[in-house]
């Protein structure tokens, strides 16, 4: 599209302003642009023989030589490195505690045993009460997660509205976490003789 620079004046201030201003065009293929360079080189001289295509990139090139751009990769690398750590962390505090939690009723589960609970039932029982509060903890993060980031969606302009693919990825890791340190105790101790953990007592 051609158009006269005379027309914006009022943009710039001066004609010379408007003239040592870079011009961009942009080009669309779905041929690798690199290849195109000639072709737009004539295209410009079509239009007016002075003028000379430079500086030829593709959009991704453009995007990456930006150093603004850069900052913000980097920065969005950083938080995403620190939220890394953070869900590592938790997981890690989550089974510590369940773990703990199961293996402090080794006793209990012994007497159960000892009195003719099932496997079964003691199972289920474990992991209904060491998961309830797990469930409870990421529901109660889910929602304080969302409802935080529409608070300071109306504090910080553009902030980003949650994934809800990425809360639903942390709470099923968490609950993942919690899981496996309710199982590995408890097969543990299922395999022990009901005596056996009682005299250890």
């Amino acid at each position: 599209m051609y158009v006269p620079f005379r027309q914006h004046l009022r943009e710039y201030g001066s004609e010379d302003e408007w003239i040592h201003t870079q011009k961009v065009l942009l080009v669309r293929t779905s041929l690798n642009p690199l290849l195109l360079s000639r072709s737009i080189d004539d295209a410009v001289a079509h239009v007016d023989k002075d003028q000379k295509a430079y500086d030829i990139k593709t959009m991704a090139q453009q995007i990456a030589s930006q150093q603004y751009i850069a900052n913000l990769q980097f920065l969005t690398s950083l938080f995403a490195a620190f939220g890394v750590m953070a869900i590592v962390l938790a997981m890690v505090g989550v089974y510590g505690v369940v773990a703990w939690a199961v293996g402090q009723r080794t006793t209990e589960v012994g007497i159960r045993m000892a009195v003719g609970a099932r496997p079964a039932v003691i199972v289920r029982l474990l992991l209904v009460q060491s998961l309830w509060p797990v469930v409870v903890g990421v529901i109660l993060g889910e929602l304080g997660g969302f409802g935080l980031s529409r608070l300071l969606n109306q504090i910080v302009w553009n902030l980003a509205v949650p994934n809800p693919a990425v809360l639903t990825a942390v709470a099923a890791l968490m609950l993942a976490a919690a899981l496996a340190a309710v199982w590995s105790p408890l097969l543990r101790v299922l395999r022990i003789a009901p005596l056996r953990l009682l005299r250890a007592e």
